[in-house]
């Protein structure tokens, strides 16, 4: 059914090159062109129909093209691709949907319709329907540079590969393959290896679990346990005496007793063991001589605060009225009230004095002034002030003496004035502060000793009378506190020991529930080689040995018959394979091309003679011989499962005026029988294909790319 699906028509949307905006591409002619230069988005569109058939097959490295390394389907400027494939065969069109969101693989879905109109999700069923999977399809219905590189100038793995997928035998050739990896000498070490790595881990196995052993006893030992004590009747006194200590412990505690009960075997120790670390955490957070300790603690801690600040009011009384009387030396508030007021009478006839000379000196200075200026002063005149007649002379004398005494007196009338107010100032201060001492501060004072004496009292609970001493009685208390904390400190000590004693018991039971198990194991070990099982396994690697020899001659005869149907449909294909040759080169010295079945080698022939035509043909002849075997082989009856379509991605590398022309005419044979769609940036192998190709052709011309809104088509 395969070689009667043909191409019908393909729609496409941010996938590769493309963009948002879906674009509908017509396949149904017989031969259909996509023309334009680099990155105009043709190989998209070659690319958009195998990735519709084969999705995630044919991107990576895996599908043998080295450029699918790290290939992107997506357009990195779109959030999804659609890809729409319609094929055509004799009984109606195949729809074939693939889709892809921003996950990549995870959110590929498919699925395809088929002539009856049923939906069908498995992809295998439609490569079943076209005969070939994902490398089949790019060796022989889509020509890849890379596929013209495998046929003619790889490796020789790599050609027999290729060549075998043309001829259709690649199932054969990939079980003979799996049937090769399988080396018989390996898998046969590999058994016995296998065998006897699990007779040594048995033994290193019990070695380890000797030494888990030495080392419980080992470690019990250091706690003081002896070697017959680990034995089943050891681990039950253990879980005994720790049943005991939590009893009694819970007793003391005022705790309901947990009922906590020894295990009947090991196996039971977990839970135990869990039980009892629960009753251990509840007795230590009930441990009374703890709780007796904290409040002792607690108690010594409040009344230590409340005793330093009785101390400290204490000392601030002390200080205040050490203060009063070093105040009161000068003497008592009246006294000192009576000597501030005789300063301040003091101080107010200074102020008189002063005033009286600071009023008489101005006029004495003017009067000074004016005799001073006056050019006769012998001659009686009449006085400025008076008009009285007097001798300028002898007044100016006698007021110069006057000025200079007053002068003098009011100098120490300030000077004893600013004493004054200094020791006023001062006087004034030890008045204030000793009024603010009896007044505030020392009320305040006795006020807050009052209130330290009755937190006190609070604390003890009891009240502590005036003519009693807070220090004595307080001091007496802590006295009675330290005693009562050194004999619960003994009563802790005690309990967390019987404590540690359940640890301790639990920690030997666990011990020698681990040696106890321990020795189970070895013993269940020791047991392995004589069980049925084991025998059964060297049974089985007796009869694997037997089968790696049978797969050793499947292997020949599968070899075989590769050879030979290669050799039958290269023979079938050897006359289509050198006229193609020929249609496309004219080389005198080598008339024709021919493929050795046995090492799957290209060979130039002339006459009788061959040679390889690695050794002879420039880049040019060596694709047109790569062509030349994919045409005949891909679009051959010969080759069973050969699609009805060809993909051909610019096959005109390497190749001159005339070997294009000729391609051109020999793609018109091969449209005879095979759809061709064909995609090139070589304007003269188009040229050539317009000319030459008789049937019907749909031309395709890719103008500017955007890399938003992707290819710009022009259909012909």
């Amino acid at each position: 059914m395969a070689e009667n699906i043909r191409l019908k028509e393909i729609k496409i949307k941010g996938f590769r090159g493309y963009g948002r905006e879906e674009v509908r591409i017509d396949l149904s002619d017989p031969v259909v062109l996509l023309y334009g230069g680099n990155r105009s988005g043709k190989s998209s569109t070659t690319n958009a129909v195998e990735w519709a058939l084969y999705g995630g097959e044919v991107t990576g490295k895996k599908i043998g093209i080295a450029e699918r390394k790290g290939w992107e389907a997506r357009n990195r400027h779109c959030d999804s691709i659609g890809v729409e494939l319609v094929l055509e065969s004799d009984a109606g069109e195949i729809r074939v949907v693939r889709e892809m969101g921003e996950k990549k693989r995870s959110g590929e879905s498919f699925y395809f319709v088929d002539e009856n109109g049923e939906k069908n999700k498995n992809q295998e069923e439609l490569w079943s329907r076209l005969g070939m999977d994902a490398r089949d399809f790019m060796s022989s219905a889509y020509l890849h540079q890379e596929v013209i590189r495998d046929i003619v100038v790889s490796e020789p793995r790599v050609r027999e590969e290729a060549l075998n997928r043309l001829l259709g035998i690649s199932d054969l050739f990939n079980l003979s393959k799996s049937l090769k990896d399988i080396k018989k000498k390996s898998y046969e070490d590999a058994v016995s290896n296998t065998y006897e790595r699990l007779q040594q881990l048995i033994k290193t196995k019990s070695s380890a679990y000797q030494e888990t052993i030495d080392g419980s006893i080992e470690e019990g030992e250091a706690l003081g346990m002896a070697k017959g004590d680990f034995t089943d009747k050891g681990f039950g006194e253990r879980c005994s005496k720790a049943c005991e200590l939590v009893k009694g412990l819970a007793k003391k505690a005022g705790l309901e007793d947990p009922g906590l009960e020894p295990p009947e075997d090991t196996t039971d120790f977990m839970g135990f063991e869990s039980r009892a670390k629960e009753a251990v955490r509840a007795l230590r957070n009930e441990n009374p001589a703890a709780v007796s300790q904290a409040a002792l603690v607690e108690e010594r801690g409040e009344l230590d605060a409340a005793l330093s600040e009785y101390r400290s009011k204490k000392e601030r009384k002390e200080r205040l009225l050490e203060e009063k009387r070093e105040l009161e030396k000068e003497g008592g508030q009246e006294e000192l009230e009576r000597k501030k007021q005789e300063l301040e009478e003091r101080q107010k006839e200074l102020e008189e004095e002063l005033g009286r000379i600071n009023t008489r000196l101005p006029v004495i200075e003017a009067t000074v002034t004016y005799l001073e200026r006056l050019e006769d002063k012998e001659g009686t005149t009449a006085c400025p002030s008076c008009e009285q007649d007097i001798v300028p002379r002898e007044v100016l004398a006698r007021l110069r003496e006057v000025k200079a005494g007053m002068g003098e007196e009011a100098g120490e009338k300030s000077g004893e004035k600013k004493e004054l107010a200094e020791s006023l100032s001062s006087l004034e201060e030890t008045v204030e502060r000793l009024r603010k001492i009896q007044e505030v501060e020392l009320p305040k004072a006795v006020e807050e000793m009052k209130r330290c004496r009755e937190k006190i009292g609070e604390i003890l609970e009891r009240e502590i009378g005036e003519d009693e001493d807070p220090e004595s009685i307080a001091n007496k208390r802590l006295e009675e506190i330290e005693d009562k904390l050194e004999k619960t400190k003994k009563l802790l000590q005690e309990y967390n020991r019987e404590i540690d004693g359940i640890e301790d018991a639990l920690k030997e039971a666990r011990l020698i529930r681990d040696v106890l198990e321990t020795k189970e194991k070895i013993a269940v070990i020791g047991k392995i080689t004589e069980s049925r099982e084991w025998e059964e396994m060297g049974e089985t690697r007796a009869k694997l040995f037997q089968e790696l020899e049978a797969a050793k001659k499947v292997k020949g005869a599968v070899d075989a018959v590769i050879n030979e149907l290669a050799g039958e449909k290269l023979r079938e294909t050897e006359d289509a394979i050198s006229s193609y040759y020929r249609a496309l080169v004219e080389r005198p010295d080598f008339e024709s091309i021919m493929i050795d079945p046995e090492d799957h080698d290209v060979y130039a022939v002339s006459g009788k003679d061959k040679e390889k035509v690695i050794k002879f043909f420039n880049q040019g002849d060596m694709n047109c011989a790569a062509l030349s075997i994919f045409l005949a082989l891909g679009g051959s009856s010969a080759r069973e499962g050969a699609t009805g379509f060809l993909v051909l991605d610019d096959p005109s590398q390497s190749l001159d005026s005339e070997q294009k022309r000729k391609l051109a005419a020999l793609i018109d044979r091969v449209a005879a029988d095979r759809q061709v769609v064909l995609a090139t940036m070589d304007e003269e192998l188009l040229k050539a294909l317009q000319s030459n190709v008789s049937k019907v052709k749909r031309v395709y011309r890719f103008g500017e790319w955007d890399p938003v809104k992707g290819p710009s088509i022009k259909g012909e």
